[in-house]
């Protein structure tokens, strides 16, 4: 059986991992000095990439639209899709 590392005196030694909330203080202060290492855009700059990605989303949206209108004017002209499903559900009443 493997002993643990002690010092002279009895006590575990220094080389055990620091507590849970230790660990958790040096978590978040890592985070934070990682934040202060980035380099933030300017608002200009932060504003036009935000406009660049909302046109990409609506001309993406927009092709899909269109896409999706020319399948269906395709597979109505054939008469595969009607635009709407017909079902005839019965009632109990005319059951019987």
């Amino acid at each position: 059986m493997a002993r643990k590392k002690t010092d002279n005196r009895g006590k575990k030694a220094k080389s055990e991992k620091p507590g849970f909330f230790k660990r958790v203080r040096n978590f978040f202060k890592g985070i934070w000095q990682e934040l202060k290492r980035v380099s933030w855009t300017d608002a200009k700059t932060l504003r036009q990439n935000t406009a660049t990605v909302l046109v990409i989303i609506f001309i993406a949206a927009a092709s899909i639209w269109l896409f999706d209108m020319a399948i269906q004017g395709v597979l109505t002209a054939s008469g595969f899709y009607t635009g709407h499903e017909t079902r005839a559900i019965e009632s109990p009443a005319d059951a019987e």
